[in-house]
């Protein structure tokens, strides 16, 4: 993701190759292509709930705010293990080294976000619940 330049994906992937896990590397890229899908719908459903359990006028509840950066992080992941896929199929090429960098940067940027905002989410309704239990007391 983070290889930078096609000089550094020959040198990660000739490496590889001397140690004879090449192979495995190019059998996982398939697999790759499932997980944008497998987190996307997680946190996406993971978010839908937490935002349920939030009051509607809630600044954290921004389900379809959230859901837009879901789906960001989810096609850069894809378009990011195209790029991948080019790199390690085709003769190396900086463009697509550079297309991987930026879209997993922008993935993961996205991810951090997704997250951060679940926790602080979770914290919310924790602390709601808490005020809630000790009002109903």
């Amino acid at each position: 993701e983070f290889i930078g330049t096609a000089r550094n994906a020959v040198n990660f992937l000739s490496a590889l190759a001397v140690t004879g896990e090449l192979e495995l590397l190019t059998r996982s890229i398939f697999l790759d292509f499932i997980f944008p899908f497998l987190y996307g719908a997680t946190l996406y459903y993971a978010t839908a709930w937490i935002c349920g359990k939030l009051s509607l006028g809630h600044i954290f509840n921004k389900l379809r705010n959230i859901s837009v950066l879901i789906i960001i992080a989810v096609i850069c992941d894809l378009f990011e293990n195209l790029s991948l896929f080019k790199l390690i199929y085709y003769p190396p090429e900086d463009f697509y080294a550079y297309s991987a960098y930026f879209l997993a940067a922008v993935k993961f940027i996205m991810l951090g976000l997704i997250i951060s905002h679940f926790i602080l989410s979770v914290l919310v309704v924790l602390v709601e619940s808490k005020k809630r239990q000790r009002v109903n007391k």
